[in-house]
């Protein structure tokens, strides 16, 4: 399955991997998207290139472009493995992933 799978209810991406493509086809994107996303991530916490804070918010813009169901939360301290270091980032992030998955599963 995929976020182009008219089944899929909605998608998490966490500090996930955006390549390029990804934005070259946000128009095909049929799942409302949450991305949570440190803006400090680096390759010494585990970030690199492919991941970067730059390459989410790219992502994000082509898909708010497309007219795609798109929200962020970018946090400016956070590494890339902040969800697992960081107890406040972790707990605003299982919080906004629940809100999002009720607002989105439960129609």
């Amino acid at each position: 399955m995929s976020a182009g799978d008219a089944s899929v209810g909605g998608a998490v991406l966490e500090n996930g991997g955006y390549p390029k493509e990804w934005a070259d086809r946000a128009g095909q994107v049929k799942a409302p998207i949450l991305i949570l996303h440190g803006a400090g991530d680096t390759s010494a916490d585990g970030g690199s290139t492919f991941n970067a804070a730059k390459m989410a918010r790219n992502f994000e813009a082509a898909l708010k472009r497309a007219g795609k169901p798109v929200e962020a939360k970018y946090y400016q301290q956070g590494g890339h493995n902040a969800f697992f270091t960081d107890a406040t980032q972790h707990d605003d992030e299982v919080r906004r992933i629940a809100a999002f998955f009720r607002r989105h599963l439960s129609r």
